[in-house]
């Protein structure tokens, strides 16, 4: 995505919620890519996001050199 920032995102209706498997509900879309510099507010903002949702090993993995946020 750093060299070419067109994506596409999925997003499916849960299995477990869903009335039918094979007709879940789903959204599309067509997404621009940005890499954020580690030394940026969005960066700061991205870490702390990501904390919230998945936990302290957010921390640990962001002081990774190859841990991009995009």
């Amino acid at each position: 995505m750093q060299h070419h920032p067109r994506a596409s995102v999925l997003i499916i209706e849960d299995e477990d919620s869903a009335a039918e498997l094979f007709a879940r509900l789903r959204v599309q879309y067509n997404v621009t890519t940005e890499l954020l510099p580690v030394d940026s507010a969005d960066w700061d903002v991205g870490i702390q996001c990501l904390t919230d949702r998945h936990g302290d090993r957010i921390q640990n993995l962001s002081q990774l050199s190859d841990f991009k946020v995009i």
